[in-house]
């Protein structure tokens, strides 16, 4: 088990190892991806991302309408970062006390249909290569009905939370494991919840509960990160990376 800075057996660590170590003895190896969600623009926090990072690919959901040139000349020497289709404004259409979305029951298919389109336009424009045609609605969420219109606009597949959609007609390559404690101050959600959530995972595509080729996703969000935040990232790409039966992988689109 590399030596983290902050493992133990009473965090998490342990059972995610013993879990990674399972798949090195049936000759597996565990993929892994992260996105992180809202970049708009090149910031300290983005910086500090991409530091940790290093060469490891990592997906940046990126809001079409306010993402920046500065946002795609900080990432246009970077190979291992791509930039995905993050909602059109990231603006709630949902009815008061109903849960938050963009691309949600609540608009006119041929509105959300032009948002798409508009967004995909000015993605693939502004970021050229660095663009994967991978839609992510904001929270996570978007109507059945939307799931058709992706194809049409260009979008190869999506991307929310959880285990895959099976009722949803289009690719997903979702995430697993959200670090940020919306509920709890939107701080760290703490080490034993999130490894955790990634352990869970894993050991069900071992198992074949889920499916094995679908990557034990990683969501952060760096605009919001705080220090315990930023140390557990750290260390989980640390974990993986040193692990020989863990890779991390781009999302296929």
């Amino acid at each position: 088990m590399p030596q983290l800075r902050y493992a133990d057996e009473q965090t998490g660590w342990a059972a995610f190892f013993a879990e990674l170590d399972a798949w090195r003895d049936a000759g597996r190896v565990a993929t892994f991806w992260w996105r992180d969600d809202d970049a708009t623009d090149e910031t300290p926090a983005l910086t500090r991302l991409l530091d940790i990072a290093g060469d490891i690919p990592v997906s940046l959901a990126s809001i079409p309408r306010d993402a920046t040139t500065a946002l795609a000349n900080a990432i246009a020497d970077q190979p291992n970062v791509s930039v995905l289709q993050h909602g059109y404004a990231h603006t709630n259409h949902a009815p008061p006390l109903e849960k938050k979305a963009e691309f949600g029951p609540h608009r006119p298919l041929d509105a959300m249909q032009r948002d798409l389109t508009t967004g995909f336009i000015r993605l693939r424009d502004l970021f050229g290569p660095r663009f994967q045609a991978i839609f992510v609605p904001p929270w996570n969420r978007m109507a059945d009905s939307v799931a058709p219109l992706l194809p049409q606009v260009g979008l190869q597949s999506f991307s929310t939370y959880g285990l895959t959609q099976k009722s949803l007609a289009a690719p997903q390559v979702n995430t697993h494991a959200d670090i940020i404690n919306w509920r709890g101050g939107r701080t760290f959600l703490g080490e034993s919840a999130v490894l955790d959530l990634m352990t869970n995972h894993l050991s069900a595509r071992r198992r074949g509960d889920a499916a094995e080729n679908a990557p034990t996703g990683l969501l952060t969000h760096h605009l919001v990160h705080d220090d315990a935040c930023w140390r557990f990232t750290g260390d989980l790409v640390q974990a993986v990376t040193d692990h020989p039966a863990a890779s991390w992988k781009a999302p296929t689109a």
